[in-house]
């Protein structure tokens, strides 16, 4: 996926987080990750993420972004250069 911008920064980039499954099978409902964090396996999930949570961060050229997106995943790119991305996360349940 390519995003383009009319941003004048040489420095822009853009922050990505990917929800991903090992297969495209809809069988496989338990191995699937949020910015690589899991909810465990089918016997242990409490509701809450495990593991480490990683935004990738990606380098823009010329006003071009591009993120790679592999199958079976999608991402969700932040337009903006904010390091709040890893804000809003729930210490209680």
């Amino acid at each position: 996926m390519t995003l383009r911008s009319t941003s004048p920064s040489s420095q822009l980039r853009v922050k990505v987080k990917y929800f991903s499954s090992a297969t495209v099978s809809t069988a496989d409902k338990f191995n699937l990750t949020w910015a690589s964090q899991t909810m465990g396996d089918q016997f242990g999930p409490d509701g809450r993420l495990q593991g480490e949570e990683q935004t990738q961060t990606v380098q823009c050229n010329a006003g071009t972004c591009t993120v790679t997106v592999k199958a079976p995943q999608f991402a969700l790119v932040f337009l903006d250069n904010q390091d709040s991305v890893g804000s809003g996360l729930s210490t209680q349940t």
